[in-house]
């Protein structure tokens, strides 16, 4: 996205409500540009986000209802900018 001149990678989450016809903004940082924090595999924590990024993969698990996404380009847990090969499950 391009911001006061600048490009860069977001890491929001937005749910499209049909009845209303709006966009609700679920999670995510405000800012672009922003380094992932990974915690530890498989341990829920609120401080857990994907770094920003483009290119991703998502799909919804239909059987829970669980969204799901999976690498692109964008920011690791270290700040560095590059190919991810990272797995995210979005727990609501």
């Amino acid at each position: 996205i391009n911001v006061l001149g600048s490009v860069v990678e977001l890491n929001d989450l937005w749910e499209y409500l049909p009845a209303s016809n709006q966009w609700v903004w679920i999670n995510g940082s405000y800012y672009g540009n922003v380094t992932g924090v990974y915690g530890s595999v498989s341990v829920l924590s609120t401080y857990n986000m994907p770094g920003s990024r483009y290119g991703a993969s998502a799909w919804v698990q239909s059987s829970s209802n669980t969204l799901w996404m999976f690498g692109g380009t964008g920011y690791d847990g270290s700040g560095a900018d590059g190919l991810l090969s990272d797995t995210w499950k979005f727990v609501p």
